[in-house]
């Protein structure tokens, strides 16, 4: 009977009782062969052969480490296996919308024509560029839509969906790992996030002009105008409101707005469940500050029944014009969670309470886009640093609040010089006189034991005895 060629050392274990792992040969993403080492996650050697033989006959299928379908592979069928795949992953909400809407440039521009407009899309009928010619098209499409004007963040972020796809495109075998990465040039694109937030009277003008503002439902398309609040429009203009003091008085992104549920919310305890999918801090518990508590009061208990304020379609059009008529300038829904960042910063809220309200897992959102600090606060702490008018010197005594040591704290000094801590004890008159001699050693008091120090006799004594 001849031997199984799979009884040999091709499938082992590294440690008694654990899983068998194996090897074989495979064409890498290079082009060359290999032998690679793989774990079959299996504790029976029969199931561990079992893998291995499939994985032979995946490899022996893939000639140059590509998939027999390989060659007809396209970009679009990349982007649409993207957009398909990523349903299954943990992605974020907002990073989903990304990928579909970013998508949908690089199927416009990257198709296997040079002469059609890619302006105008509908015009042209030629397939999508294939995987295996993608290196000068991507040198294209920067061109292209530089020339369209739009932004390099916009870029950056379109390269990021196209390379997220050609990720999934290497794991099927519709191309290698070289040629994935040499089909993205480096595009560098300084990210300069905004720096808008509200101040306090801001804040104010702004639901005073919500109160203001006619905001037309569903598709009218009327334009906006001043109008006196009436019993139609009450409940709309309320919503308006509520949800910008949501979106400052909580520090809550837009979807976290929108999706907030009066069963979340209790007002007693002035605490609310924040249930964000972003990260995975989002998901927490925010205290309701009182001017929030105020506005959720205001709504009668009838009608605290599903969601506190849903969804504000035309917020990007409505709060600009909210703006306007207050006389103040335009804002975002970011700049509202930015407002609820920067008056905690200024307010003194340690960077860690700060990111931990907004659902941030470190204080690195916190210190390069959220956290503003007012130049009132700067001066404020300057001011604390002001010198005296002439320098003090060691045997001056200080007037005024500044002593000797340079620091404005009233009364006797801490420890080490720190105020606030406990007095240090009182020093000898020669430390006094001489703060930078070092005082003499003394002989430590006897303490549970009886002291030794009397017998201790020098070796020369005894020898000259």
């Amino acid at each position: 009977m001849a031997k199984n060629r799979y009884d040999s050392k091709r499938v082992f274990r590294r440690k008694p009782g654990g899983p068998w792992y194996a090897w074989l040969y495979e064409i890498d993403a290079q082009g060359a062969r290999r032998r690679t080492r793989f774990s079959t996650g299996q504790l029976d050697k029969q199931a561990a052969i079992a893998v291995l033989v499939e994985r032979e006959r995946a490899a022996a299928q893939a000639p140059n480490g590509l998939a027999a379908d390989a060659a007809g592979r396209t970009v679009a069928d990349a982007l649409e296996y993207l957009l398909q795949f990523s349903q299954t992953r943990e992605w974020p909400q907002t990073t989903l919308k990304m990928f579909d809407q970013k998508a949908g440039h690089l199927n416009r521009v990257l198709r296997s024509c040079a002469s059609c407009s890619p302006m105008d899309p509908s015009c042209c009928t030629h397939a999508s560029i294939p995987l295996t010619q993608l290196g000068p098209a991507v040198k294209r499409y920067l061109d292209i839509r530089l020339a369209e004007g739009a932004a390099r963040e916009s870029i950056r972020k379109e390269l990021t969906t196209l390379r997220a796809a050609l990720r999934e495109a290497v794991a099927l075998g519709w191309m290698t790992k070289a040629q994935s990465i040499d089909a993205i040039p480096e595009f560098k694109a300084q990210y300069r996030p905004r720096t808008r937030w509200l101040k306090r009277d801001e804040y104010a003008k702004l639901l005073d002009a919500l109160e203001m503002v006619e905001l037309p439902a569903g598709k009218n398309k009327r334009a906006q105008k001043l109008v006196k609040p009436s019993p139609r429009l009450g409940l709309r203009v309320v919503n308006r409101r509520l949800w910008v003091a949501i979106a400052v008085g909580l520090g809550a992104r837009r979807s976290e707005v929108e999706s907030l549920d009066w069963a979340d919310i209790d007002l007693d305890a002035e605490v609310l469940a924040n249930h964000g999918t972003k990260t995975r801090g989002s998901d927490r518990a925010t205290p309701i500050p009182g001017e929030l508590l105020a506005e959720l009061r205001k709504i009668p208990e009838e009608r605290r029944v599903g969601r506190v304020v849903g969804t504000w379609p035309s917020v990007g059009r409505d709060l600009p014009r909210a703006c306007a008529i207050a006389g103040i300038e335009k804002v975002t829904p970011n700049d509202l969670r930015r407002t609820y960042a920067s008056w905690l910063v200024n307010a003194g809220a340690p960077l860690k309470v700060v990111a931990n309200l907004l659902g941030h897992s470190s204080t690195r959102m916190v210190d390069l886009v959220y956290g503003r600090v007012a130049d009132e606060t700067q001066k404020a702490w300057v001011a604390k640093l002001a010198m005296p008018s002439k320098p003090l010197g060691v045997e001056q005594e200080a007037t005024g609040p500044w002593d000797k040591y340079g620091t404005n704290v009233p009364g006797n000094r801490g420890a080490d010089g720190a105020p606030g801590a406990s007095a240090a004890k009182p020093v000898s008159a020669e430390t006094a006189v001489s703060p930078t001699r070092k005082p003499a050693k003394r002989v430590p008091r006897v303490g549970i034991e009886p002291t030794t120090r009397g017998f201790s006799v020098r070796m020369e004594h005894r020898i000259a005895a």
